[in-house]
């Protein structure tokens, strides 16, 4: 397997007024994240995140170690959080399924050894959807599903804009060093999440968008440390 990984540098506030839309595409939005048979990666020197798509095909697709990890197993130093948007599959973490479907995340902490992803459905492959971030200690790999998720009920049919986001990696829910992670349902009849667009001092932001209206999947997911995909 190809331990190639996309490296994205920092973008000065006054660099990105400067940019056009394609450069704006460039910098900061990560395009083709889910290639059949493949673990696609993007590495940001915006708090060091790694964004990661993984879409198993006939076998297991075992998670890389790419040179600009700087470890010699990607999470000696680093945790992850991983959601399935795809078809039924499970990630093996050290010998360990899990199974991951639906409206349900999975927490890897720092120190896992190995981790692998599997479709369990031929006819409709799963998506990994994967965001790591640096690590300070040691915590359990965990699952968090949709009924252990921390829950709100926000925006209104009147602005478009009713919705209900499931926190699945947050401090209510479960410990992690840094990284938060959750999903977006929108109701039928809306169409945003999160206009008008900002950002944050005190954390990055990746998002996950849905995909246009004839697509199979209605959810925003995204992911920042305490933060196609695209940054903000």
């Amino acid at each position: 397997m190809s331990e190639a990984i996309d490296i994205r540098h920092n973008v000065h506030p006054e660099m990105a007024k400067a940019l056009d839309a394609e450069g704006l595409r460039r910098h900061f939005l990560i395009a083709d994240l889910f290639r059949m048979g493949e673990v696609r990666m993007t590495y940001s020197h915006i708090d060091r995140l790694i964004v990661a798509g993984a879409m198993p095909a006939d076998t297991a697709l075992a998670l890389p170690t790419p040179k600009a990890v700087g470890q010699t197993r990607f999470f000696d130093n680093r945790e992850g959080g991983v959601i399935n948007i795809g078809g039924a599959g499970r990630v093996i973490v050290d010998g360990a399924a899990h199974d991951l479907h639906g409206e349900t995340a999975l927490y890897i902490g720092r120190g896992t050894a190995e981790v692998q992803f599997e479709s369990t459905d031929p006819a409709h492959l799963a998506q990994f959807y994967m965001i790591s971030t640096p690590a300070h200690k040691d915590l359990p790999t965990r699952r968090v599903t949709a009924d252990q998720a921390n829950r709100l009920n926000l925006g209104e049919v009147a602005t478009a804009n009713k919705r209900t986001i499931l926190q699945f990696l947050h401090p209510d829910v479960i410990e992690t060093c840094q990284l938060t992670m959750g999903m977006t349902r929108l109701e039928a009849g809306s169409v945003w999440n999160t206009m008008p667009a900002h950002t944050h001092d005190r954390r990055s932001e990746v998002y996950l968008p849905p995909p246009p209206p004839a697509a199979p999947r209605s959810i925003c997911i995204s992911a920042c440390p305490k933060a196609s995909a695209s940054f903000t």
